[in-house]
Order: structure tokens, then C-alpha cells, then sequence
């Protein structure tokens, strides 16, 4: 049994009322959502904007998902998130009653966490087959593209590059990635998911679509000047050459291509970024020194208050002791100033059981050589080093309410809930090949 002889059969009357091909349509809404959420869809068109398009397609989103979320055979997550994912939830919502700002604190926990935490059950109740989950990533990676497209083209023609910080910075296209770090934060993690299935999906039209989402990444790191960024990238880096499983010469020659891209088209202000990490020298403006003064009332505050403040009220707090308001611009001690020690303990555990699961699943894709298998081999080392790069980037900027997590959550389950009996299968057989 391998997962290319599966189909998108459904268990239960509900789950075949509607299909779009192989594909069923609470899929294929989802995808659609996050293509919509992502692109932002509302700005772009102003009548989609007064019907309020996205909140609509929210709520059909949530309509469809109810059967599958009743259903008896359907796992919304496994056992082993129930406690992490329930305690996490208990807390936010506890520091929103408890906050020492309780109106940014509900605007937060509506607008963000509510709504993220929904998509990822919509992603992990809609995927029934392994076309299912394609569907949703492809919408999801399709938007990655459209926004790694105009970034690069608006570095090509200038309309994105303005002077910040004494060199030219490339921002994004929405409002979401207009700074140049949050730009930075997006290409990196979009740069893994193009590395990975170019390296291991055999289908010519993913493996060019992955190419260009490659180039599209690279520029939107290097041009957007983000020492955020780069760092990230140089960990993610490390996690990508470990699991792409190229060789000694390949990796050599990979090296050299890339160094002598670097060298040939990258100007030499950006180096000197690069350098700027060490030696804290800016060309201009004061950001080092603004970010150690936020570390340093961030600290503050938590020491004041261990226990948190709550849900986003750290520039509340932070202008009441020290007449500045910036946020923290780390996650951590965006947790720690937040929601506490307890909360930050439960978030990290969270995380560690996401990433314990992926690199179960890892290991029993690996294993599985058909065109299904090796697309969830690379959706799993994608979500893995995804996870990375947002821990990472994390040491830099504040990123705890956003939609990031929840990605990962809602596909690492669903991968889990719908295919991992059938990948234990596959293992309890190979083993008695062996």
C-alpha cells in the first residue's frame, strides 16, 4: 500500500455533497482563503473590499468545515496537540481578560488570533486526500509567487527601493511585507518551501514554479538590506544543505554558483550591511541602538511584571515607565512580557510537539518513493524548516499573533491525521522486508 493508490474518497455522506474534480470544495475554498488572505486580496479590489470579500469567504470556509469537524471519523488534531494547543488557548484568551490594556488586547485576540486559529482547523478538517492537501498548499505557494513577482519586479523598475538606513531597501508589495524586514522574514520562509520541492517533486511544472520562487526569494532577501534576514537565511541554510541530500561535489558546486552570483550582482552596500551585524556601525539612523533600548525595557518590564501584562499591551506598560511605546521586536520577549513565564513555557512546548511530529512524519515519507510520497516528504521538510526560519527570525522580530504558526499547525496535522496510518503501513512493511 503506498499513498499514490490513494483517492479522494471521502468517509461519510457529508464529505461527498460537493467535489471540484478530485479535489473536495471545503479544499478548495480553504486554498483559496489563504491565496485571498495572503494577497490581500480586499486592497487590491475595491468592490471585493465594500462586499468584504474575505471575511465572506471566511465564513463559507467555516460553513463547510463544520460536518468534517462533527464527523466520527475526522480528527480535528492529534492527541498529542490537544494539551498544548488547549493550554495555549486558555492562556491568550486568560491574558486578554487580565490585560493592563484590555482594548488592544481584544482588538489583537479578534483580529488575529481567532481568525488564524480557525485556519488552522479549516486546513487540517478539509484535507481528505493528499489531492485535498495539494490544492490548499498550491493556492498558498501560488500567492508566495504573485507577491515574490511584484517585489521583483518593483526592485527591477525601483517603485519598491527607497533609501532606509543609509543604503536602497527593497520592500513588499502589501501592506503585510512593506518593510523591508518583513519582506525579509517572508522570502526566507518561501525560499525554503521553493528549495525543497524543487530538490524532491519530479513534476517539471512544480520544479519551475519552485525555480522562480527561488529567484523571487533570493532577491527579496538580499535587496531588501535586512540583517533580520540574512541571519535567518544563514541558519536556514544550515537545515537546507542537511536534508537535501546532494553530495559533497554537488554542495561545492552549488557554493561556487551561488558565490559567484553573489559576487557579480550584489552590490557592495549590502555587504557592508552584512558586516554591520558585527561591528554595530550603521551607515545611518540608530536602529542598533534603538533595538538594544527595547531589549532593555522589554527586560524591564518582565522583571517588573513576570507573571505578563497581556496580550499586546507591552507599548501600553512600556510608555507608561518609559514615555516610549515601540514593541518588543523579539518574539520571546514578546511572550515573556506578555503572557509570562508559564505562557512562554506552553508556547515553546507547542512548538517542540510540531516539530517532533514533522520529523516522525519526515521519517516515514522518507521512505515512500511515489510522486505523492515525495510531495509530502518535501511539505514536511518545508514545514520543518519554515518553523526554523520563524524562530529564527523571531530573535528579531515580534511575530506571536500572526498567522505563521498556524500554518504550520494545520498542515503538520492534517498530514498526520489523514496519511499516518497509511505511511505506518508502508514502514511496518518495509520492515519485514528487510
Amino acid at each position: 500500500m503506498n499513498l499514490s493508490k490513494m483517492n479522494s474518497s471521502s468517509n461519510g455522506a457529508w464529505g461527498q455533497v460537493i467535489q471540484v474534480g478530485n479535489v473536495s470544495f471545503g479544499a478548495f475554498i480553504t486554498g483559496l482563503y489563504l491565496f485571498c488572505w495572503f494577497v490581500q486580496i480586499n486592497s487590491r479590489v475595491s468592490i471585493l473590499e465594500i462586499v468584504r470579500f474575505e471575511f465572506t469567504l471566511g465564513v463559507l470556509c467555516i460553513l463547510c468545515s463544520i460536518p468534517r469537524v462533527f464527523q466520527s471519523s475526522s480528527k480535528v488534531f492529534d492527541a498529542k496537540f490537544i494539551a498544548p494547543v488547549s493550554l495555549y488557548v486558555f492562556v491568550i484568551t486568560l491574558y486578554v481578560i487580565f490585560s493592563m490594556d484590555v482594548d488592544r488586547s481584544l482588538d489583537i485576540y479578534i483580529d488575529r488570533f481567532v481568525k488564524f486559529s480557525i485556519v488552522a482547523i479549516l486546513v487540517s478538517v478539509n484535507v481528505r486526500s493528499v489531492d485535498d492537501l495539494k490544492c490548499i498548499l498550491y493556492f498558498m505557494l501560488l500567492a508566495w509567487l504573485r507577491l515574490g513577482y511584484e517585489s521583483s519586479v518593483g526592485w527591477l523598475t525601483g517603485s519598491l527601493v527607497w533609501q532606509n538606513q543609509g543604503i536602497m531597501r527593497l520592500h513588499g508589495s502589501t501592506t503585510n511585507y512593506a518593510h523591508p524586514n518583513s519582506l525579509a522574514g517572508f522570502s526566507v520562509t518561501s525560499l525554503i518551501f521553493g528549495v525543497f520541492f524543487y530538490r524532491f517533486v519530479d513534476s517539471r511544472l512544480v520544479k519551475w514554479l519552485s525555480a522562480f520562487l527561488i529567484l523571487f526569494s533570493v532577491i527579496g532577501i538580499v535587496f531588501s538590506g535586512s540583517r533580520t534576514g540574512y541571519v535567518a537565511t544563514f541558519i536556514t541554510s544550515i537545515f537546507m544543505v542537511k536534508n537535501l541530500n546532494l553530495g559533497v561535489n554537488k554542495l561545492i558546486v552549488l557554493f561556487v554558483i551561488v558565490f559567484t552570483a553573489l559576487v557579480s550582482f550584489v552590490p557592495v552596500d549590502y555587504y557592508e550591511r552584512v558586516g554591520t551585524i558585527f561591528t554595530q556601525e550603521e551607515k545611518a539612523g540608530r536602529s542598533t541602538e534603538k533595538r538594544i533600548e527595547i531589549l532593555e525595557d522589554a527586560w524591564f518590564v518582565f522583571k517588573a511584571h513576570p507573571l505578563g501584562v497581556g496580550v499586546g499591551a507591552f507599548p501600553s506598560v512600556r510608555n507608561t515607565y518609559f514615555g516610549r511605546s515601540q514593541d518588543t521586536h523579539n518574539l520571546y520577549l514578546e511572550l515573556l512580557t506578555n503572557i509570562g513565564v508559564l505562557g512562554f513555557l506552553i508556547f515553546l512546548w507547542l512548538i517542540f510537539r510540531i516539530y517532533k511530529l514533522a520529523t516522525r512524519l519526515q521519517g516515514l515519507y522518507e521512505a515512500d518513493k511515489t510522486p505523492n510520497g515525495r510531495f509530502l516528504y518535501a511539505l514536511i521538510l518545508s514545514l520543518k524548516g519554515y518553523l526554523i526560519a520563524r524562530l529564527a527570525l523571531g530573535c528579531f522580530g515580534m511575530d506571536l499573533y500572526e498567522i505563521y504558526w498556524w500554518v504550520v499547525l494545520g498542515f503538520v496535522a492534517a498530514c498526520n491525521t489523514k496519511f499516518s496510518d497509511c505511511l505506518n503501513q508502508n514502514s511496518t512493511m518495509l520492515s519485514g522486508a528487510r
